[in-house]
């Protein structure tokens, strides 16, 4: 899980997500330093941990 719409260093990570097995690409809103605490970015993350990723 990776990417937030404000960093433009990650504008590989869908592609990357798309390349592994079990990959998969979440975008939230803000940057590296505040994305973490976007609604967004808690769903995600407690939705990437309920499925024992």
């Amino acid at each position: 899980m990776t990417g937030t719409a404000d960093d433009w260093h990650n504008r590989t990570a869908r592609a990357l997500a798309e390349a592994l097995p079990h990959g998969f690409h979440v975008e939230v809103p803000g940057d590296h330093f505040t994305a973490e605490g976007s609604p967004e970015f808690e769903e995600a993350l407690t939705g990437f941990l309920g499925e024992g990723r």
